[in-house]
Order: C-alpha cells, then sequence, then structure tokens
C-alpha cells in the first residue's frame, strides 16, 4: 500500500504543478512576463531567464514527478522552487486570505509533498520502481550522514548466544534449577 500512496502523491502534485508550468508558459497572457517582473523588483539579475527557469522546472519536474522518472531529483528541484517562490512572492502574506484566496497555503503544500517525495523516493509504482537495476535501499545521498554511514556498513556477525542456565545445551530444559 505505501506504493500506491506515493503514486497518489506524486499524481496529483506532480500533474498539478506540470499544468501550472504549462499555463504559465503556454496559455496565460502575463505568465513569464508577470513573474519576471516580481523577479526583477526583488533585485535579481536576468529576470526573465529565472521566470523560465521556475515555469520549466514546474512543467518538467512536475511530469517526471508524476511519472516517478528520477523522483528525488525531480523533487529536489520542484521542492526549491516552490521554497523560493514562498519567499519572495507569499513571505509576509498569510496561510491563506478568505477575502482574496491569497496566501502561502498551495506553495507550502507543494513544498511539503516535494519534500516528502525527496525522502521516500517515488516507490515501486514508478518508472525508478520499475529499473533493474534499483537498489532496494534509499540512495545514501538522501539520506543523513549517520543514516548514510550505517548502511555503508557491512553487516556484523552476531555475538555468540550465551547458554541458557535452566537448559542445558542441548536447548532442552533438563530439570535442574
Amino acid at each position: 500500500m505505501p506504493s500506491l500512496a506515493l503514486l497518489i502523491l506524486r499524481l496529483a502534485f506532480g500533474l498539478g504543478f506540470a499544468v501550472h508550468g504549462y499555463q504559465s508558459l503556454f496559455v496565460a497572457e502575463n505568465g513569464i512576463t508577470g513573474l519576471a517582473g516580481l523577479i526583477e523588483s526583488k533585485g535579481w539579475p536576468a529576470p526573465e531567464a529565472w521566470a523560465y527557469l521556475a515555469k520549466i522546472t514546474e512543467l518538467v519536474g512536475g511530469l517526471m514527478v508524476a511519472l516517478g522518472f528520477l523522483t528525488r531529483a525531480s523533487a529536489l528541484a520542484c521542492a526549491g522552487t516552490m521554497a523560493v517562490a514562498i519567499w519572495m512572492a507569499h513571505l509576509g502574506d498569510p496561510f491563506r486570505d478568505p477575502a482574496t484566496g491569497k496566501g502561502w497555503e498551495l506553495a507550502g503544500l507543494y513544498l511539503a509533498a516535494f519534500l516528502a517525495l525527496l525522502f521516500s523516493g517515488g516507490g515501486k509504482l514508478s518508472v525508478d520502481g520499475l529499473r533493474k537495476d534499483r537498489t532496494p535501499e534509499p540512495a545514501p545521498a538522501a539520506m543523513p550522514p549517520f543514516a548514510a554511514a550505517e548502511v555503508a556498513k557491512p553487516a556484523a556477525a552476531a555475538p555468540p548466544v550465551p547458554e541458557d542456565p535452566v537448559q542445558g545445551s542441548d536447548g532442552v530444559w533438563d530439570g535442574k534449577e
């Protein structure tokens, strides 16, 4: 069942993110120019290039997340895009303003979903999960350093089991206490 949950998460957030990118790139009149204006107002150089990078990341990264293809890398790119969006556009906003519907709620949900996928991976029901060369353990780069060191260690031999004083060496109780 965890793979089904990850599939639902990937499809919902990946496709939603891709639609946002598609609309900004190809449908909305001021999709790129509006974002470039915001970026320029923050003093960043080459605002149009940053706007295209953000929207292409939304489109391509969202599709890659939905498919579960290079899920961790795709989720990292998408999470980074949302973190910058929250910082640039929503930092002073409320969670959600009921009058206008604006706030950081949606960007925060996307960020949380992509962070969850960054740490979990795409699951078995993904392109990554279907690859024959994948390893069952998470990639050490996606784990904290102390956990990666534990995964990299060879398995130690189990210590010998001490003889139980109630049972004989053959494992059968001999009636002595």
